[in-house]
């Protein structure tokens, strides 16, 4: 039976993802700052090559950002919004439910030795 995440679970899931995003971010940061450093006295081929993995490093620190803010939010929202009280679904026998649907004048025969009313399979 699958049941709710308890609000602890909820806290350290969170908590988890915020800490890898904001860890991810830090490198990101890092990568930036150690390519536009180092391509400031480098020579133009590897100039080019340093800039290149700096904007890739800055496309996905605002990625990170981006999803980190998205985290956050969803998180707030969630606290912030009333949600309804759960309730239990009825038990449904879902065989019982067949027979009481089935009509069995117009359902077609299962096996081909059942249109004969013999227990006998066909030689």
């Amino acid at each position: 039976m699958v049941t709710g995440k308890t609000q602890a679970e909820r806290a350290i899931r969170f908590a988890m993802l915020v800490i890898a995003l904001a860890a991810i971010g830090g490198m990101l940061v890092g990568v930036l700052y150690w390519t536009t450093a180092a391509a400031g006295g480098a020579l133009p081929a590897r100039k080019i090559y340093l800039m290149r993995v700096a904007y890739l490093a800055g496309g996905l620190l605002i990625l990170t950002v981006f999803l980190l803010g998205a985290v956050v939010v969803r998180h707030v929202a969630s606290r912030a919004a009333p949600s309804e009280p759960r309730r239990r679904t009825e038990h449904v026998n879902a065989w019982v439910e067949a027979g009481r649907r089935l009509k069995a004048k117009h359902a077609p025969p299962v096996m081909p030795y059942e249109d004969r009313n013999t227990d006998r399979p066909p030689k």
